[in-house]
């Protein structure tokens, strides 16, 4: 006999990613791998969802015991969906439902479960790392063979991306705050607005739909929710993109456009709008997490600006005393390594998941950090 159990009522579904402020009859799944994790007994497990396009299609990836069991594409509306059938009835199973698309209005909400066992505790983790970046990321690209470049959610995955591989072999919880083409201080297309510490103080300032507003999408976040061990920003390659595309013209006609002078370099002044904005996110975050460790990435599809942002993290640490603060530059791998849309595939987000990991294990033990 099959129980429905609703996802915001129960205390042994444990939610990952930024969500709802507000009560809500449903868990809205706004980031990408933003999930919901259960542990379970019984043969058999339903989930039930709605879905509302905006605009775009969405997408959920099942894992059950840390196994890709599925991955399917919304229906609009509401409607159940069976994840297991026919396991071990005493075995306890750990599932986890991510919705694979990047933040947008296309609205995702995990309803009710359905099963004929019963749901047990899912620990917190000790360690909690929040991963900030762009289409990388936002698991562009790892769907969809290499000749696939048309934008569409179908090539946006959670399998395989670095930010995942990242937190599972660190042992942490996670969340992501990234957009396909945004940047540090722009956007690919030089528009000023679309930049990730324009967003990072929100719930989801990516979520505009009327329903995602009503449950707080567009309301400060509350970092004191849970603190958060490691800060890993992976920002700043569609700020190199911007001084290769057309100017940005705002709605009250002000032109914006980073410039390459005759030798193709950037110019002094707009590398400097990068330095700025790269001081000042640092400093945004933290005072909004005083304890993190800060690690920023930089260099994995570009190295245009690399001194620029270079120069941003340093000019931080020095103005404000920081020692929380690291750098990791990152190889660009060849075209062998990539995925759809001449962006990084499978093997590309392994070797970036493990130079990471390496990384903050290296600072935490350099720090004595005890988790």
């Amino acid at each position: 006999m099959l129980k429905r159990i609703e996802c915001a009522e129960n205390e042994n579904i444990r939610v990952h990613g930024r969500t709802a402020p507000h009560a809500t009859k449903a868990v809205p799944l706004l980031w990408t791998a933003s999930a919901i994790e259960l542990n379970v007994t019984g043969t058999e497990l339903w989930l039930e969802y709605e879905c509302i396009y905006n605009g775009a299609e969405a997408y959920l990836r099942v894992e059950i015991d840390g196994a890709d069991m599925l991955r399917f594409m919304l229906e609009e509306g509401i409607h159940k969906v069976c994840l297991m059938r026919g396991f071990e009835p005493q075995m306890v199973k750990n599932i986890c439902i991510y919705r694979e698309s990047q933040a947008s209005e296309t609205i995702v909400n995990a309803i009710a479960v359905y099963s004929d066992g019963e749901l047990l505790c899912v620990p917190e983790k000790r360690l909690m790392i929040e991963f900030l970046g762009d289409s990388v990321t936002s698991g562009e690209g790892l769907l969809g063979a290499k000749q696939m470049m048309t934008w569409i959610p179908c090539i946006f995955g959670t399998k395989d991306n670095y930010a995942l591989l990242t937190a599972k072999r660190m042992d942490a919880d996670w969340s992501i705050v990234s957009q396909s083409g945004w940047g540090i201080y722009c956007s690919w297309d030089n528009n000023i607005h679309h930049n990730i510490p324009e967003i990072y103080e929100y719930v989801c300032a990516a979520a505009k739909a009327p329903e995602q507003i009503s449950c707080g999408s567009q309301e400060r976040y509350d970092f004191s929710k849970r603190k958060t061990d490691f800060t890993v920003v992976n920002l700043g390659a569609n700020d190199c993109g911007a001084f290769n595309n057309a100017q940005w013209v705002d709605e009250d006609g002000t032109v914006y456009k980073q410039r390459l002078d005759d030798a193709g370099y950037p110019y002094e002044q707009d590398a400097a709008r990068v330095t700025e904005s790269v001081r000042r996110f640092c400093t945004m975050i933290r005072k909004n997490n005083p304890e993190t460790i800060i690690l920023w990435c930089y260099n994995m599809l570009g190295d245009m600006l690399e001194d620029a942002i270079v120069r941003g993290v340093n000019q931080y640490i020095e103005y404000s005393g920081d020692d929380r603060v690291y750098l990791l530059e990152l190889p660009q791998v060849d075209e062998s390594m990539n995925g759809s849309r001449v962006h990084p595939g499978p093997p590309a987000h392994r070797l970036y998941s493990e130079l990471i990991t390496n990384k903050l294990n290296e600072i935490a033990d350099g720090r004595k950090m005890n988790f």
